[in-house]
């Protein structure tokens, strides 16, 4: 499965896996079945510039990203990935894939 994290959780737990895994975003989860949004580098620096100081993930999310579902044609999901820059993969269950 995917590496998330809860929506929950704290800010430096998100620094540690993102930085454990070289990822540049993280999905953030409110349950394992539902994306409540993603995390980057982008936003924790947009957030910090704004003066936010909040250690919880909740408040450095960015709720807007694309859920495809896995059996999108491959070249159609391609397309996505470089107009969005991050999308997530759903099974028909609702978890990530």
């Amino acid at each position: 499965p995917p590496i998330t994290i809860n929506r929950d959780a704290k800010i430096s737990d998100a620094v540690t896996i993102m930085m454990m895994h070289n990822f540049s975003q993280l999905p953030i989860m409110s349950n394992p079945r539902s994306v409540a949004g993603f995390i980057s580098w982008e936003t924790i620096g947009i957030g910090i510039t704004n003066g936010l100081t909040s250690t919880d993930v909740k408040d450095f999310l960015k709720d807007r990203v694309v859920i495809l579902d896995l059996d999108t044609p491959l070249l159609d999901a391609i397309k996505t990935v470089i107009k969005e820059e991050i999308v997530l993969v759903q099974k028909k269950d609702k978890t990530l894939s």
